[in-house]
């Protein structure tokens, strides 16, 4: 989005509120193309948010939403960031400050079922009404609603957004249609997202991802606050009426960006972008069938990833898209102190580091044709303890922060690679070194955590491709758990007997004992959804949210 023409539509939308506005905190990292003291952390903020109040009943926004207006698709797009919220709470150890009628595991299904039946539908969806403020909510909504572990269903809507973007032309970069800097940078933050949900989910289900690399030439989105392309975006239409010209061009900063991409809200984006390209390139695949006519670098009947399946082509993708992490976003030189830029250094190492340990797998695949039956083998001991490392590094960093107010996100963002590698090995028959058993159970019981029952707690895991492969593997480990038999017993009474303390057999115990969760919400009461945005506007209110209401660009303030 970009947070001030959201507001503008809101404003419009309510214009009973918007003669009560209020100043937002501004952005803690400065312009890097407006020395403006405007644009200084001691200024109160310049866009203003809608002044919200309490429901006074109906006639009630909720009802104008359920209506059929020329707002439908903002009211879709509003509704996809209301539900963005809500999921951002739901897990928040402070969500009791929201106040008592406020229950987010109630008000969530609400507006998921609002969010579906205005952008899914046949009728009245985004299939049938295409338009950038519809794109936005379905891919909000995809971006925050992922099914962790078996992202089918998501997968599938993807191919709306990349069909829908496609006819709407945000495949192709807006510089070359004479947009203005906001409807180019929108549409390339779309384009980008969408690509990061292709590649996410696509990882997620061992398919190929959708978009090529060679089917767009949408550019990455500026590493540039709302406020400066607010700026650029009026000064430029100033500059056509004939004023004079007292900014840098859209173009300028992009020439200035390809050297240095100064950190700013976009630059975790930009990250996930990037590393989702890589992605495309390493896995994406060309095919060609045997009865094609026309030429081509594929053989008939074969099929080769992007470029070439050279082991050394893939090592130098990777090394080459570190060394733009190096030089032009300098992670290197980011504030490890600073929990955002923390993040975004260790969210990037990491994905390098997962990328890097697939193309290892890729070539061990080639070689030997996989771990089964290779459990003894030098290298397969090497990757099993890479995966657990790797592993426990990606659990960490999701752990590190639980009261932030990026935890959330953080921890939806899963990966596929080596806990599939893992549970292959774990169900491969090789013979393994029992302490790295032990760490890699240890490590896959914290990324599938079961409930007090045995079933697993996020939602879709068991039918999901990774959750037949844990199912094989706990069989497995169970079968190898010898139970005590009869002879078992009497010889621990004989030994009893004789005063010994030492049975000669181990019960059957599960070295990690379920959690039980609380089932209830107390103190928390029931949210009634009659006057659904109106009563969530008035929610958003409360001072709790004050750090990172819209219009704030970021919301990156401090936090311990």
């Amino acid at each position: 989005l970009h947070w001030p023409t959201f507001l503008k539509r809101c404003r419009l939308l309510h214009p009973l509120r918007s003669s009560h506005s209020r100043a937002s905190p501004v952005s803690h990292y400065p312009s890097a193309y407006f020395p403006n003291p405007s644009f200084g952390t001691s200024d109160p903020g310049i866009v203003p948010n809608p002044h919200t109040v309490p429901s006074q009943g109906p006639p009630s926004f909720f009802s104008l939403a359920t209506s059929s207006t020329p707002d439908d698709p903002f009211l879709a797009l509003l509704s996809s960031v209301y539900y963005a919220a809500v999921l951002s709470v739901i897990n928040n150890p402070s969500s009791q400050e929201l106040g008592q009628k406020f229950n987010p595991l109630t008000l969530a299904p609400t507006l998921k079922k609002e969010v579906s039946d205005r952008i899914l539908s046949l009728d009245e969806g985004v299939i049938k009404h295409p338009s950038i403020e519809n794109l936005q909510a379905l891919v909000l909504f995809l971006s925050v609603d992922s099914n962790s572990f078996d992202p089918y269903v998501q997968w599938v809507q993807i191919g709306t957004a990349v069909r829908t973007a496609q006819f709407l032309g945000i495949h192709r970069d807006g510089t070359s249609f004479g947009l203005s800097p906001i409807e180019v940078e929108v549409r390339r933050r779309i384009w980008a997202q969408i690509c990061i949900l292709d590649a996410r989910f696509a990882e997620l289900l061992g398919c190929e991802p959708s978009i090529s690399v060679s089917s767009y030439d949408t550019c990455l989105p500026l590493s540039i606050c709302d406020r400066d392309l607010t700026e650029i975006d009026e000064q430029q239409r100033a500059s056509i009426q004939g004023q004079e010209r007292k900014f840098k061009t859209l173009q300028e900063i992009e020439q200035e960006q390809e050297q240095y991409s100064p950190f700013s809200t976009m630059t975790f984006t930009l990250i996930e972008a990037e590393l989702a390209r890589l992605m495309t390139q390493l896995f994406g695949s060309r095919y060609r069938s045997r009865d094609s006519i026309f030429l081509g670098s594929v053989q008939p009947g074969q099929w080769a990833p992007s470029e070439s399946a050279l082991q050394s082509d893939r090592v130098r993708w990777i090394r080459r898209l570190e060394h733009r992490f190096e030089t032009v976003y300098r992670l290197d030189s980011l504030d490890t102190t600073n929990p955002i830029q923390f993040m975004v250094l260790e969210t990037m190492r990491i994905r390098i580091e997962q990328a890097k340990f697939a193309i290892r797998l890729m070539e061990w695949k080639d070689i030997h044709g996989g771990p089964g039956g290779l459990g003894g083998a030098p290298e397969m001991t090497h990757l099993f303890r890479d995966a657990i490392a790797l592993t426990s590094r990606t659990l960490a960093l999701s752990n590190r922060f639980p009261t932030s107010p990026y935890s959330w996100y953080i921890k939806r963002l899963k990966e596929a690679y080596t806990p599939s590698f893992l549970l292959f090995a774990l169900t491969s028959g090789g013979t393994m070194d029992q302490g790295d058993v032990a760490l890699a159970w240890a490590v896959l019981d914290q990324i599938f955590p079961v409930d007090s029952v045995g079933r697993a707690q996020e939602q879709g895991v068991e039918q999901s491709p990774l959750g037949v492969l844990l199912r094989r593997a706990k069989e497995k480990r169970e079968g190898q758990v010898r139970f005590p038999t009869a002879q078992d017993f009497r010889q621990q009474a004989m030994e009893a007997a004789a005063g010994s303390s030492h049975p000669n057999f181990s019960p059957n115990v599960n070295p990690h004992p379920a959690v039980t969760l609380p089932t209830n919400s107390s103190g928390m009461g029931n949210f009634q959804p009659g006057n659904l945005f109106e009563d969530f506007d008035s929610i958003m209110q409360d001072p709790l949210w004050s750090p990172g209401l819209p219009g704030a660009d970021d919301g990156y303030e401090p936090w311990v």
